[in-house]
């Protein structure tokens, strides 16, 4: 070991004798690392032992040197314990004697202890006593409260007994038993109170008839006062009863109806008993009784029995008093009370009452027979309405009532006066009038508003051109109409109403009985009566003109406008019924007479006079006109003459171009042309030359069948100016019946003739002359379209699975003649088969015929392509097109059919159009239906296109517009009654070509039934819920219900995308806080505070603030904190006028309203306030659009815009 290592561990152990506690090993480390690194173990152990002996010395020395000290220590030890020994026995000595004096003690103080308990006992004992003699003598004395009907003094008493003194005495068996006779004994006070309330009641029933007397009394007075205000001041005629002004001048002569010399009505009952209730707790239930009370006595007063049978109106004046006395109590009570019994309350009860009450009076007059008594009704009706109107009740439907007597009243005298005409009309000789002296005369002019002709003789006697009845019903009808405005004096506010009505059964009048029997004699075969008959409408005609002017004079005087009758179009169309009736006539006359024809189409020779016939039929038309039709005007005249003739060409050419007609030649129609130079003489001798045109047509067969050259026909111009009438299928008709000779017997003239009709036929035939050339260059277009009257589908054993009928030239009974012609017949392999004009297409697919039936000349290839989509349709529907298919969608195929045929024309056959129109689910592709199907509410979604394709603009653009309505109405508590957003989405395309659009909305929009999410509150799903949306018929929807975006072809220009509704989570753009006071009877004080929940950064515009006032305002002092306020007086109200309302902000406006020195009967309704806006980029709905983007294939770059607009639908606030 070196002697470095020596030396470090001298200082390692000198420092541990120094720091022994901390035990300071930290030097050792390096020593011991230092030692296994030379590998010198065993010398450090040798030193180390070497030091331990050492060590050992040092100590033993150290313990010999002090022995003798430890010696003496341990002496002293025991001696002081033989002294603690000692003092240890005179302690527990002590101790036993402290012991015996504390018994003694402590015997003493368990006798006094014992006796203060005894002492404390008795105390609580008398205390006790004295406690429960209290709490019995005050629970005796509830019951003397009851008996001397001091209720409220009874509840305190039995309130004080609860919480203070039965508290003190629970531990007590008596007073749990009184405790819970305490309800009990609020029971009975709360039905002694009851039992004084339904006595009460039942005398308020007994006087209430009373009550409605004087009032009913007290308006009549105030109704004679104010007509002799009204005939010293005309300008106060328009003001009715109960109105302001009358009110202010009936003010001195107010009179208490519930408190005077004759009726007595105490409500201290009534208030006892609210209080007593509203002290039990139980304010709702005695709300719920007395409205059940009310209500059962409302009904014992609506089962008054009365008649009018006999004309006496007493019962039916005391049940109207019954009313009135009945809701005039209602109103005290109501004005009277707080929070009892409220106006909505009475308003419910009210309009439960007046449905009645109008029945029972509505049943009550059909017993009622006289004029007289119905007006008496009449008045009676009319006060008991202006009493009660007085009140403030809403008396719309006995105004009703009023009109409804009026309209019975106005029965009666139409009854009464119908017999009168129908007495006049049945005697009428359909003659001209005669006229033989001038009194007549004179009486038949004021009659019948007759204007002097001078066609009319001016002697004596004389003949007018009417029957007897015209003037005669003209007398009775301004009768009528005086009696008529005699039963609406009185009550101004009805003239319009009654104005109507008499406008209304005038009209009915003179078109259901007078115009209807008229039209009832057309049936006649009387030529001349028919005549009359048109003359008579002509001057009822003209009756009408004077009948407005006479209405117009009779009408309310604040009525402006024309009044018009619809008898004068009604007589007109019946004269043109009678117009009708002869021509019928005449026709019917001219078909008699070409039954005598017996033309010969291929005669030998030529005939040099036209028809016998024809000569008849000329002198019939002369005479008849010249006679019988005499006095009808020279336009009809004509027109008869047109139409006969019409009809005579008509079936001229009928009969030439008539199957039955096999062959003509050129001597048949040259008799035809013999006959028609005649008819064309006779035309043009007429005074209208137009009429010979009739004969055009016939002139036209006439001239092509004797001209050289037929082949001109095929020149269009040529065809359009000679033959322009004449149809394709005529001509080749008529070609085919020319046979003058055997072909070999013609000359070369004739044959090259025949040649050429037989040419014009090949070609008119042929699929190279369309029907087009024919209509090429004609200055009338005649449109062939394809019509189906009837559609079948057949199986292949003939049953019909599907018929159709689409008019009516065809009976059902068409499907048997194509099952026999057809079906049953093997031999038939044409697609087509004509049965006289009646054509059968059909279509053989699978096991099925497929069958159209029309009787016009369709087009055979658009009703085979139409067959053949309906194929496809159904294809689409049900997977396949057989039979089975058939008789399972039976259904859906007869709605399909209703789709794309209307009335025999088809419609639009595209499937994909038609499924969004008809989604009825079929047997075999329900889950296709199902996928087409949206769970929005449309109306009608299309795939049509709305637009041209060569729309373009030089500016691309697209603007969107989202408006809402809010509607909000608050009470007076701050709650929302009703907050709803009506929102549309106007856009305005002006997008060049047929561009696609995609259009999104909020990723989270509810609809009404999405029901997954509607338990979520809105701060959770952050979604906008809608109740209803409806989309324009452009609309797709095939993605809407899973990421809120639809795509669509926008119309060019302005139309409305969506339409849509919301009633949840409504932000309110604005909260309006009211304070209103009235100040005894002369001052309304008022504190507006509006206040604006939109963002800051967005203002409003044309803000408007209608704050109502009492009607007897006199003056008002106005201060507001921005924009401009009046008032108004012709409103009743505040008008607060803001131009800019920042968002955030708050205005209020202060008043104070000055009334008129008046005793209001009815205290002030509150109307409540009312608020108009515009808040432009602010939505309450929360409806955002996330994107518009247009796609259209030129690629071109559009420009998009957004505008959100927020306004004012119905918003209300209570005050």
């Amino acid at each position: 070991m070196s002697a470095n290592d020596q030396q470090q561990l001298q200082n390692l152990v000198f420092s541990a004798e120094l720091n022994v506690e901390n035990e300071n090993l930290e030097q050792l480390g390096p020593i011991i690392k230092t030692i296994y690194d030379t590998d010198r173990q065993e010398t450090f152990l040798e030193q180390l032992a070497m030091f331990v002996r050492k060590k050992e010395g040092e100590i033993e020395r150290m313990c010999n040197s002090n022995y003798q000290e430890f010696i003496q220590s341990v002496d002293q030890l025991l001696k002081v314990r033989q002294g603690t020994v000692n003092l240890k026995n005179k302690i527990i000595d002590l101790n036993y004697d402290v012991q015996n004096s504390g018994k003694k003690v402590a015997s003493k103080k368990k006798e006094l202890i014992q006796t203060r308990r005894i002492q404390k006992n008795i105390d609580e004992a008398v205390e006790t006593l004295q406690l429960c003699l209290h709490v019995l003598d005050m629970a005796n004395r509830v019951n003397h409260l009851v008996e001397e009907r001091k209720y409220y003094s009874a509840l305190r008493t039995l309130e004080e007994l609860r919480t203070v003194h039965l508290r003190k005495a629970i531990q007590y068996e008596f007073a749990k038993h009184l405790q819970e006779s305490i309800p009990v004994m609020q029971h009975d006070v709360k039905n002694a109170v009851t039992k004084e309330m339904k006595e009460w009641l039942f005398k308020v029933r007994q006087v209430s008839g009373e009550v409605g007397k004087i009032a009913m009394e007290q308006m009549k007075l105030r109704q004679e006062r104010w007509k002799l205000k009204v005939a010293q001041n005309p300008d106060l005629r328009s003001v009715p009863v109960s109105s302001p002004i009358e009110m202010v001048m009936n003010e001195e002569n107010e009179f208490n109806i519930v408190n005077n010399d004759q009726v007595h009505i105490d409500f201290k009952p009534l208030y006892q008993c609210l209080h007593i209730y509203e002290e039990l707790g139980k304010r709702n239930e005695f709300k719920s009784n007395y409205e059940e009370d009310r209500r059962s006595q409302a009904n014992l007063v609506l089962s008054q029995s009365f008649t009018l049978r006999e004309g006496n109106e007493k019962g039916f004046e005391s049940f109207l008093q019954d009313i009135v006395g009945f809701f005039v109590v209602e109103y005290v009570i109501v004005h009277s009370t707080q929070n009892f019994r409220s106006q909505t309350e009475v308003d419910n009860l009210w309009d439960s009452v007046i449905a009645k009450v109008v029945k029972i009076i509505t049943e009550s007059l059909d017993e009622c027979h006289d004029p007289k008594l119905f007006l008496q009704i009449k008045f009676s009706l009319f006060t008991f309405i202006q009493t009660l109107e007085d009140y403030g009740y809403n008396v719309h439907a006995f105004t009703d009532l009023i009109l409804t007597v009026f309209q019975r009243y106005s029965d009666m005298l139409k009854q009464r006066f119908l017999e009168d005409f129908l007495q006049t009309l049945l005697y009428d000789d359909y003659m001209p009038m005669p006229i033989s002296s001038p009194a007549e005369y004179e009486a038949v002019v004021d009659a019948c508003w007759f204007k002097e002709d001078h066609r009319i003789s001016q002697g004596y006697p004389r003949t007018l051109p009417f029957s007897q009845a015209y003037p005669s019903c003209c007398l009775d009808i301004k009768k009528f109409v005086d009696q008529y405005y005699t039963f609406a004096e009185g009550d101004s506010r009805q003239f319009s109403t009654v104005d109507d009505i008499a406008k209304q059964t005038l009209d009915n009048l003179l078109i259901e009985h007078v115009n209807g029997v008229l039209t009832s004699k057309l049936e006649s075969q009387n030529m001349s009566q028919i005549v009359q008959i048109i003359i008579n409408l002509e001057y009822f005609h003209d009756a009408c003109g004077e009948l407005e002017k006479l209405l117009k004079t009779k009408r309310s005087s604040h009525r402006g406008g024309q009044i018009k009758l619809k008898a004068a179009e009604e007589f007109r169309e019946t004269s043109k019924k009678a117009e009708k009736r002869i021509f019928e006539l005449v026709n019917s006359k001219i078909d008699d007479f070409l039954e005598l024809a017996d033309y010969d189409w291929v005669p030998n020779s030529v005939q040099v006079h036209p028809s016998f016939f024809l000569h008849d039929m000329v002198n019939y038309l002369t005479a008849v006109i010249s006679s019988t039709l005499y006095n009808l005007p020279m336009s009809i005249k004509i027109f008869i003459y047109f139409n006969a003739l019409s009809h005579l060409a008509s079936s001229l050419c009928n009969l030439i171009l008539s199957p039955s007609v096999k062959k003509i030649n050129a001597n048949g129609v040259a008799n035809l042309e013999v006959d028609v130079t005649f008819l064309e003489h006779f035309a043009r001798k007429l005074e209208d030359p137009n009429i010979a045109d009739a004969f055009l047509e016939l002139r036209q067969i006439v001239t092509l069948l004797q001209s050289d050259n037929v082949e001109e026909y095929l020149d269009p111009s040529t065809r359009n100016r000679k033959y322009s009438l004449l149809k394709p299928t005529d001509v080749i008709n008529l070609f085919d019946k020319w046979q003058d000779q055997p072909l070999l017997a013609m000359q070369p003239e004739e044959r090259v003739k025949k040649r050429a009709m037989e040419s014009v036929v090949r070609t008119l035939r042929s699929s190279t002359f369309d029907v087009q050339q024919w209509l090429k260059g004609r200055t009338v277009f005649v449109l062939t379209t394809t019509m189906i009257s009837a559609f079948f589908i057949y199986n292949q054993k003939g049953e019909v699975l599907i018929s159709r009928l689409y008019r009516q030239d065809l009976k059902r009974s068409v499907a048997d003649i194509f099952r026999i012609q057809v079906i049953s017949n093997t031999d038939v392999r044409s697609p087509i088969i004509t049965l006289g004009s009646t054509s059968f297409f059909h279509v053989r697919h699978d096991n099925l015929y497929i069958v159209a039936v029309t009787k016009c000349n369709a087009n055979a290839a658009l009703v085979f392509e139409f067959c053949y989509r309906l194929v496809n349709i159904g294809k689409a529907y049900f997977g396949k097109f057989d039979e089975e298919a058939v008789k399972n969608n039976f259904v859906l195929i007869y709605e399909l059919l209703d789709e794309v045929l209307d009335f025999g024309y088809p419609q639009n056959s595209e499937t994909e159009t038609l499924k969004m129109y008809i989604t009825t689910e079929s047997v075999k592709s329900q889950r296709a239906v199902k996928e087409d199907s949206s769970k929005i509410t449309i109306q009608a979604t299309g795939a049509t296109s709305w637009r041209r394709s060569d729309i373009k603009y030089r500016k691309n653009e697209a603007f969107i517009d989202v408006i809402e309505s809010v509607n909000l109405l608050m009470s007076t508590k701050g709650t929302t009654l009703r907050a709803d957003v009506s929102g549309q989405i106007m856009m305005r395309a002006y997008l060049s070509g047929t561009p696609e659009c995609k259009f999104g909305l909020n990723d989270k929009l509810l609809l009404e039934k999405d029901t997954s999410h509607r338990g979520l509150s809105q701060k959770r799903t952050n979604a906008v819920e809608i109740d209803d949306c409806q989309f324009h018929q452009c609309v797709k929807l095939g993605k809407f219900d899973s990421d809120r975006t639809i795509s669509f072809v926008p119309p060019d220009g302005e139309f409305e995308l969506m339409r849509y509704r919301t009633t949840e989570n409504v932000n309110l753009p604005f909260r309006v806080h009211p304070v209103v006071n009235e100040i005894g009877k002369s001052r309304v004080e008022y504190r507006v505070t509006v206040k604006a929940n939109f963002s800051p950064k967005l203002i409003a515009n044309n803000v408007v603030i209608r704050i109502p006032t009492p009607l007897n305002t006199a003056n008002i002092n106005i201060h507001v904190d921005a924009g401009k306020a009046r008032y108004v007086p012709a409103e009743n109200s505040i008008v607060w006028k803001l131009s800019r309302f920042q968002g955030q902000s708050e205005e209020t406006l202060s008043g104070e309203a000055e009334l008129s020195s008046m005793t209001v009967k009815k205290a002030w309704s509150r109307p409540p306030i009312s608020m108009d806006f515009q808040v432009l980029m602010f939505t309450s709905s929360g409806l955002m659009v996330r994107f518009l983007k247009v796609f259209e294939k030129s690629n071109y770059t559009s420009v998009k815009w957004v505008r959100y607009m927020t306004k004012a639908g119905s918003y209300q606030i209570r005050f």
